[in-house]
């Protein structure tokens, strides 16, 4: 217990606390009211996709075929949350009836 002690490191402890958790999040948070749901969906899908770009530009993060998969799979979720899936098993052209409506 003799590290809590250590002025250094209790501010360590305010820092990570403080400014890269609950600050973060509140900053996040205040930004994504902007957004819809979809497009926070998006981002949030997409978070492991920019995490490990940024550890193999920034700390040279070797990736597998295994990254490249589930990035492939994020990727795809992605593009198949974003249409219509269920019209498009039955045939149906959505766009001409959204073409209709305008």
């Amino acid at each position: 217990m003799t590290w809590l002690q250590t002025p250094s490191i209790l501010g360590m402890l305010v820092w990570t606390g403080v400014v890269t958790t609950a600050f973060t999040m509140y900053m996040e948070t205040v930004a994504l009211k902007t957004l819809s749901a979809a497009e926070t969906t998006l981002i949030f899908s997409t978070e492991p996709l920019f995490g490990a770009a940024f550890a193999a530009l920034v700390a040279n993060e070797c990736l597998g075929p295994e990254a490249a998969v589930g990035a492939a799979f994020i990727i795809g979720g992605c593009l198949v949350s974003g249409m219509d899936v269920g019209s498009l098993l039955k045939g149906k052209d959505t766009r001409m009836e959204d073409d209709a409506v305008e």
